[in-house]
């Protein structure tokens, strides 16, 4: 199995509302059926991840933030984490099995 150097990992890393704001404002999706969302597929075209740090998640957390859509604002996450939308190559799930 190979292995990925995580300085590979291109993430975007929230550590005050102003850095959720600028994600919502880059990858926000609004559509007449309910509030602007992050459109996460987006996200995974440009970064592996998104990294919530611990000081984010304290002046982050559920602090209404002005976008181009609207208001938003980061909810559900409990702890510092960090979300992985896709794996840096050449890292892989699972075992490897070579072939018989």
């Amino acid at each position: 199995m190979s292995s990925s150097d995580p300085k590979d990992a291109n993430v975007f890393t929230i550590s005050r509302a102003s850095d959720f704001r600028d994600l919502c404002d880059r990858f926000g999706s609004a559509d007449s059926q309910g509030p602007p969302t992050i459109d996460w597929p987006r996200v995974a075209e440009t970064y592996h991840a998104v990294h919530l740090t611990f000081t984010g998640l304290i002046l982050s957390q559920g602090v209404p933030v002005e976008t181009r859509l609207g208001t938003m604002m980061l909810r559900g996450w409990d702890s510092e984490s960090t979300a992985w939308l896709r794996l840096p190559p050449p890292s892989r799930l699972g075992r490897h099995f070579a072939p018989a």
